[in-house]
């Protein structure tokens, strides 16, 4: 694929999916609509990185993103871009293209196997989609790969969620957990977490049956996710339990929310779910304290834990 200019070129899997010319010496990339590149994701920040041209050739410097800026799987805060360097923003991947053209890039009627992944078949597929001219059957062919990609990004999704909550599962908390700590360690920003526990949920399903206690659960989720951020990590972390993970929240702004979760899930659920139902929550704020995130977890888990032995139903803030 030739260009004749310097471009960002957004690929799937080798497959193109949007050219972006580099005209000006500066481009903001975000999910925001003042952004000049619009990549629009749960894992991209509204004003996610910038690309800048200085000294002669092209940098990228990431704007204290959420989920942070790769460039050839190397997380970095600025880079100077070389020709062909594989930028990961989220779940997207951009190609910086001087103006040489990237070997290897073709048009969602194309498709190149880059992996040892059904390699037949994507030979074969190739080798259909070079040879066919009528537009009829292009357009055909292009509506089924659209559905392919569409398809593997929603299994994709679907590995990271509770199926119960619709919210993020452990697994995905724990690996975005590490991220977002060596993220707040690099930029010097408090990272808040918030244990939720349901409290006497055994005796609410046995006393209205484990069907009642899943709408406990997916109604208590649902109050949680509406009292976020839209960046902020909320997750069911099992069982009764979930976790709220608060980029750049200091504690004491982490104690307001919890206190409105508390007070809004006591008032409101019986209206929701139909059953009142209360919370306990234990909040802990990292700023540098703690060695590891199995030493800040447990920290907030023992704030949980002061907040269910001395009542339940109240927040209960760690010592970090």
């Amino acid at each position: 694929m030739a260009s004749g200019n310097p471009c960002l070129v957004l690929v799937d899997e080798r497959v193109l999916l949007k050219n972006f010319t580099l005209e000006k010496k500066e481009y903001l990339i975000g999910r925001s609509d003042e952004c000049d590149f619009v990549i629009d994701g749960k894992e991209v920040s509204r004003r996610h990185a910038r690309i800048y041209y200085e000294g002669g050739a092209f940098k990228i410097e990431d704007l204290n993103s959420t989920n942070g800026t790769f460039v050839n799987g190397k997380q970095i805060t600025s880079a100077e871009l070389k020709h062909g360097d594989e930028i990961n923003i989220g779940n997207f991947t951009i190609i910086f293209d001087d103006g040489r053209g990237i070997e290897g890039i073709y048009d969602e009627t194309q498709a190149e196997s880059t992996g040892n992944e059904t390699q037949r078949l994507i030979a074969e597929y190739k080798s259909l989609a070079e040879k066919i001219r009528e537009r009829d059957i292009a357009r055909h062919l292009k509506l089924y790969h659209e559905k392919v990609l569409k398809s593997r990004k929603k299994l994709s999704e679907q590995a990271n969620r509770d199926r119960l909550t619709d919210l993020y599962n452990r697994q995905y908390f724990d690996k975005t957990f590490e991220h977002q700590f060596k993220l707040a360690r690099q930029n010097l920003y408090p990272l808040s977490i918030l244990f939720i526990d349901i409290d006497h949920f055994k005796k609410i399903n046995d006393t209205y049956g484990h069907d009642k206690g899943d709408e406990v659960l997916r109604g208590v989720a649902h109050i949680i996710r509406a009292l976020c951020r839209k960046d902020d990590i909320v997750a069911r972390y099992g069982g009764e339990e979930f976790v709220i993970l608060f980029p750049k929240m200091d504690k004491e702004s982490a104690k307001q929310i919890a206190e409105s979760m508390r007070r809004i899930i006591e008032e409101k659920s019986e209206e929701i779910i139909g059953l009142k139902i209360t919370v306990s929550i234990g909040v802990e704020t990292d700023l540098g304290k703690f060695a590891n995130t199995q030493e800040f977890l447990k920290s907030a888990d023992n704030a949980l834990y002061q907040a269910k032995t001395t009542g339940r139903n109240r927040v209960a803030v760690g010592n970090g």
